[in-house]
């Protein structure tokens, strides 16, 4: 039985804020919290300047020394976002003096701190390995930044950003059009008349931040292998750029029919599931495949062919599907973390700010060949494949010799 919960959830109301920018309110009637998610657009990175956007993640974490429990400061795929949540009763006392300090521009002492810090933070966000493997394969299949932003950065260009570049940044960024804020609970006419006074004392943005296109995918299979010699599980992304006639509801359901035990692609070893999605920008998205294994190499051996066959679906398959990705979708729904997250990154895309509930619906109403063609659409052979391992290093090379495979082996990967 799928929760059709998606009538509790109203459709978001945005207004634009007194200085510019705009304010996004999602009644949700669930639970007594309220998450709020607040976000610059970010633009393209100037040529040789990938790591801007992380230093300037970290020039923000300057203004945030002390960010409360399941608070979270970072860059999503358009935007430098800060969330969490509060209870409705400390909105008043809390939540204003976060978002100002969100919002205050840094001097020059601080973006200096900041390009030193950047390097370290890059560090410690590429030390995981599911989050080097993901940054490897957007570098593969978007040439580096597929928003066209690298969220991570170069470690030679960023050791090499100024803090004039740091400031000129911020000067695109920082600034009131380009401000966006999310709230999904219940929050008081009162507190919410004073946020729309937030953007007031930025600056006017010098021109608007527009989404870049994205190039052509790569034409062969662009193999990885970072070998770390302490891992003694290997984790594995896998990837492909996708074509844009499916709907998001197909995409989910498809997604749906490939992860998992009872998937088309089956379990990794050892019973953990491999998880499909598609992700990226909206004029450009991807399939990622991610599974953990002790034996990689097996895995791959059986996985790379799955995804060039024609997929095998019956009645039931489907249906199994349909209903998971219902759920998951309508579950989604009490949860305003993610309510505000989905809402904040359409309006950084620059995309209507959608009823929550939609993509239950549409989910639901999907006919089994939308289902059918979603599936085939997604089945489709591998352009990028980054694979962080150690004992199986060597074996996993061997497929790297495949004729039009390019292969690439990284011993001690650099996150300096």
């Amino acid at each position: 039985m799928i929760p059709l919960l998606w009538w509790l959830v109203a459709a978001p109301q945005c207004q634009a804020l007194a200085g510019g920018g705009e304010l996004c309110a999602v009644e949700t009637g669930v639970v007594p919290w309220v998450e709020v998610a607040v976000g610059f657009k970010i633009p393209a990175d100037p040529p040789g300047k990938a790591g801007l956007a992380l230093a300037g993640q970290a020039a923000a974490a300057i203004n945030l020394p002390r960010l409360p429990p399941g608070w979270t400061l970072g860059l999503s795929e358009a935007g430098l976002v800060l969330q969490g949540g509060l209870h409705p009763a400390n909105l008043e006392t809390e939540l204003e003096p976060l978002l100002t300090a969100f919002v205050r521009r840094f001097d020059r002492p601080a973006a200096e701190l900041a390009v030193a810090r950047a390097v370290e933070l890059r560090r410690q966000l590429l030390d995981q390995d599911p989050t080097l493997a993901r940054f490897e394969l957007e570098r593969a299949l978007y040439g580096g930044r597929p928003t066209g932003v690298d969220r991570y950065g170069q470690a030679a260009e960023l050791v090499a950003v100024s803090a004039d570049e740091l400031l000129a940044w911020q000067r695109r960024v920082i600034c009131k059009q380009n401000l966006h804020l999310v709230v999904a609970g219940p929050v008081p006419n009162e507190v919410q008349v004073r946020l729309t006074s937030l953007s007031r004392d930025l600056p006017e943005c010098a021109a608007a931040t527009k989404t870049p296109s994205m190039g052509p995918p790569p034409p062969t299979l662009d193999l990885m292998v970072i070998d770390k010699p302490e891992r003694s599980v290997a984790t594995l992304a896998i990837g492909a750029r996708l074509g844009l006639g499916p709907s998001p509801a197909a995409w989910a359901v498809a997604a749906a029919c490939l992860s998992g035990r009872a998937g088309l692609l089956g379990a990794s070893v050892d019973g953990a599931p491999i998880r499909a999605e598609v992700l990226g920008p909206p004029n450009a998205p991807s399939l990622l495949i991610l599974a953990k294994t002790p034996t990689p190499a097996a895995l791959l051996s059986t996985l790379l062919p799955a995804l060039s066959r024609p997929p095998k679906l019956d009645a039931a398959a489907i249906q199994r599907a349909r209903t998971l990705a219902a759920s998951d979708a309508a579950a989604a729904l009490r949860d305003p973390s993610h309510l505000a997250r989905t809402v904040l990154n359409a309006r950084l895309w620059g995309r209507p700010a959608e009823e929550p509930g939609e993509l239950s619906a549409a989910i639901l109403a999907l006919e089994d060949p939308a289902i059918e063609a979603a599936v085939r659409a997604l089945m489709v052979p591998p352009k990028a494949l980054v694979v962080v391992t150690s004992a199986e290093a060597r074996r996993v090379q061997e497929l790297g010799r495949t004729p039009g495979v390019r292969r690439t082996v990284v011993v001690g990967y650099d996150t300096r």
